[in-house]
């Protein structure tokens, strides 16, 4: 009996300091990437709730004044316009522009299946009208995403598909809150990398999926809206470059790269926040113009 004792108040001290060490982490990982104020979902003074995952928000619909068929926005902390006011956001500048209503979905963190699960939810089209476009906001990250959480903050909400013999279906993931471990996702993290590098087809084959079975779910309630995929070029553009988004394009998906629709080099830090990775207002600025002009919006 002692001894059971002791082996209880080892573990109890062990689970102790890797609870510890692991908030730790994450609190040191909030704050070094936070460049300005924390605005993501919520004010910095409330970013503990953020944490130890509160909730999240999303982007208030704007231009609902104008008279137009709206746009629809998914993608990740890109297109959400991570640490940007909302006046200097993708989804902003183009109401603005496009003088439409725009809505804007996108989650930080988040990928493909996270709108694949919005598209299969028959409540989601109450909160708008029949759209004009569907825009997804594309990075070569969101392969992986399909695999692992994005990072320890994104374990709760992570959503899974597996492949079945007709399509895709949400996945149970089991021990969930081993994502939220920092060493335990870091490591995940690095065996996805490898894992996506070395199977770029069978990779690029899954996120072709999604999108087509986020297609067809929209099509069901919206069969006349245009669906667009932006390609956003980062530092590494294994998958924007695949030749296998023609058969999106045969399936009638609008394609674009964004560095070859705007004529500039995105990569740039002239187009990046400080932490040198998300777009900068100058980004979105250039994006939404050359969008609105291919489209021709106005």
């Amino acid at each position: 009996m002692k001894i059971l004792k002791i082996v209880f108040l080892n573990l109890f001290l062990i689970i102790t300091v890797i609870l510890t060490i692991n908030a730790i982490f994450l609190m040191h990982d909030g704050k070094i990437n936070k460049t300005k104020p924390f605005r993501m979902f919520i004010p910095y003074e409330n970013y503990l709730h953020y944490l130890f995952r509160d909730r999240v928000y999303m982007r208030k619909p704007v231009g609902l004044n104008f008279d137009k068929k709206p746009i629809i926005l998914y993608g990740c902390s890109y297109s959400y316009g991570y640490l940007l006011d909302e006046k200097d956001s993708f989804g902003t500048k183009l109401s603005k522009e496009a003088k439409r209503p725009v809505y804007n979905y996108s989650l930080a963190s988040k990928g493909i299946q996270n709108m694949l699960y919005f598209l299969e939810k028959d409540e989601h089209y109450n909160d708008f009208s029949e759209p004009e476009y569907v825009i997804y906001t594309f990075i070569d990250d969101h392969i992986r995403r399909l695999y692992t959480p994005c990072n320890a903050f994104d374990n709760i909400e992570f959503i899974e598909y597996t492949q079945t013999k007709n399509d895709l279906k949400r996945k149970n993931t089991p021990l969930k809150f081993l994502h939220s471990l920092y060493v335990y996702n870091k490591l995940e993290n690095f065996i996805y990398h490898k894992f996506t590098e070395k199977n770029q087809e069978k990779c690029m084959d899954f996120a072709l999926l999604h999108f087509e079975q986020a297609k067809k779910q929209f099509e069901k309630h919206y069969p006349n809206t245009k669906f667009i995929l932006l390609l956003y070029p980062t530092e590494n553009n294994v998958f924007i470059n695949s030749e296998k988004w023609q058969k999106l394009k045969d399936d009638g998906v609008i394609i674009y790269n964004l560095n070859d629709l705007t004529d500039v080099d995105l990569t740039k830090d002239e187009y990046k926040l400080s932490d040198k990775v998300h777009p900068n207002e100058k980004a979105w600025e250039v994006i939404t113009e050359a969008l609105v002009k291919k489209l021709n919006l106005k």
